[in-house]
C-alpha cells in the first residue's frame, strides 16, 4: 500500500514538472506574440536543442546534468539571438517595407 501511494505521489511531481515547462514554452510564444506580433513557432525546438546539449555536456564532462543546464540555456539563448539577428529581424523589415510599398502603390479611392 505505501509502494503504491509513493508511486503517485512521484506521478504527480512528474506531472506537475512536466506541466510547469508546458506553461513557460506556451508564456514565450505568447509574449513573442504579444511583443512583436510575429508568430515564432522554435520554441520546441530551442527547448530540445537545450535537452541535447545539456545531455552531451553532461556525458562528455561527467557533471551533473542540473549543473550543466545553465551552461545549455546560455548557449540556446546566444543561438536564438544569432537567429533572431540574421533571419528573423531582416525578414520582419522586409514584410513592413513590402507592406509600405504595398501601400503607396495601391490606386487611392475615387470621390
Amino acid at each position: 500500500m505505501l509502494l503504491v501511494i509513493s508511486e503517485i505521489v512521484e506521478q504527480v511531481i512528474y506531472g506537475i514538472m512536466a506541466g510547469g515547462i508546458y506553461a513557460m514554452i506556451g508564456a514565450g510564444l505568447s509574449m513573442i506574440f504579444g511583443v512583436m506580433r510575429f508568430s515564432n513557432f522554435a520554441h520546441g525546438e530551442f527547448y530540445m536543442l537545450g535537452a541535447y546539449i545539456t545531455y552531451i555536456i553532461s556525458i562528455a564532462s561527467g557533471l551533473d546534468p542540473y549543473l550543466t543546464a545553465p551552461l545549455a540555456a546560455m548557449a540556446v539563448g546566444l543561438l536564438g539571438i544569432l537567429i533572431n539577428i540574421s533571419i528573423i529581424k531582416p525578414l520582419y523589415e522586409a514584410v513592413g517595407k513590402a507592406r509600405s510599398c504595398l501601400l503607396y502603390t495601391s490606386p487611392s479611392p475615387r470621390d
